[in-house]
């Protein structure tokens, strides 16, 4: 196999780009460029995104939270794709069954009676 090294590649008229009948291979990083697409290992980066993202996978697809009155329950969808839910300050315990996560947070004091009223 040879080796062509070159500073600059130019389409075979003004303004026109090379073509790669056979794919590419570039090398800042791992990716392959050939008529199937770019394929690469490692993060890639954007100023936009374009399109609906429907096969996109890991993604938190939606937040919504509705809560109840006074000593009601409080529903949250959080969507797909959620890894890990943090709470600051209580005892929370997490049970995934099925694609369902309950949230349980235990523990109502009297500084929360004096801080909510009931």
């Amino acid at each position: 196999m040879s080796d062509l090294r070159a500073s600059n590649f130019r389409g075979r008229t003004s303004g026109s780009v090379p073509d790669f009948p056979d794919g590419a291979t570039v090398v800042s990083g791992i990716s392959t460029l050939d008529s199937q697409g770019v394929r690469v290992a490692g993060v890639i980066t954007a100023t936009s995104f374009v399109g609906s993202g429907a096969n996109l996978t890991d993604v938190i697809s939606g937040i919504g939270v509705t809560g109840g009155e006074s000593g009601g329950s409080v529903t949250a969808n959080l969507g797909t794709g959620l890894t890990a839910i943090n709470f600051s300050g209580a005892t929370a315990t997490y049970h995934e069954a099925t694609g369902i996560s309950t949230v349980t947070i235990a523990g109502w004091s009297q500084e929360d009676t004096w801080l909510f009223g009931s």
